[in-house]
């Protein structure tokens, strides 16, 4: 399964729970660096960090993330 953020619906949901980059990072555990690159689509999360980003934003995996099947060879 591969993961793309829906950046547009990240930044709304963290601009609604009054959460900067900083403080989502602090309180998942994660990198800044790492949760910026998330939130601005440079980066694909693994599906347990994008359900600790969408638990913690009180959002479905769904409203915040793309998902992708891997095809099989």
């Amino acid at each position: 399964m591969k993961l793309s953020s829906k950046s547009y619906q990240l930044k709304v949901a963290l601009m609604k729970k009054g959460y900067s980059i900083t403080h989502l990072a602090k309180s998942t555990g994660y990198n800044i660096s790492y949760v910026n690159q998330i939130i601005n689509g440079k980066r694909y999360p693994s599906p347990k960090t994008a359900s600790i980003i969408a638990k913690e934003l009180e959002m479905e995996i769904e409203d915040l993330f793309d998902i992708y099947e891997k095809e099989e060879v």
